[in-house]
């Protein structure tokens, strides 16, 4: 044979070999190492979508109920009428003496007018009474 093939049989033979011993080595370095534990993949959980709105805080806060004075004041009148006008409204603060309203003034000028009138005659009655009067006096005298 010839020393060329030989020596190229030779190499392709060394090389081959060597290969195979680097592969041997690999599968066996490969196998003897430790069993990795198998992860189990836990279930997805998906998020629940949130929509985040931003607000303005709002300072005024507003609640229902009925609202009652601390004090409360009886009023008297000393006539009776309707009332026309009101000088106050609910809550305001009254000093005494302040106008709180104004009553209908017809009422009580028909009623003035009404007593002006008996006042009249009251006097016309006392005046005819005085008149008789003075004449049986005057009668009574003479007799």
């Amino acid at each position: 044979m010839n020393t060329y093939f030989k020596k190229s049989v030779l190499a392709s033979f060394k090389f081959n070999a060597l290969a195979a011993s680097i592969a041997m080595s690999t599968l066996v370095l490969t196998g003897c190492g430790a069993e990795e534990p198998q992860t189990v993949a836990a279930p997805v959980i998906k998020p629940a979508l949130t929509e985040v709105i931003s607000t303005q805080a709002n300072d005024d806060l507003s609640f229902n109920g009925v609202v009652r004075a601390a004090e409360r004041a009886d009023l008297a009148f000393r006539i009776g009428g309707r009332i026309t006008d009101i000088a106050v409204k609910e809550g305001d603060e009254v000093k005494q003496g302040q106008v709180l309203a104004t009553l209908d003034s017809r009422d009580a000028q028909t009623a003035l007018e009404s007593a002006k009138l008996e006042l009249d005659n009251s006097k016309a009655e006392y005046l005819r009474g005085k008149a008789i009067y003075e004449k049986s006096q005057a009668i009574a005298r003479v007799i």
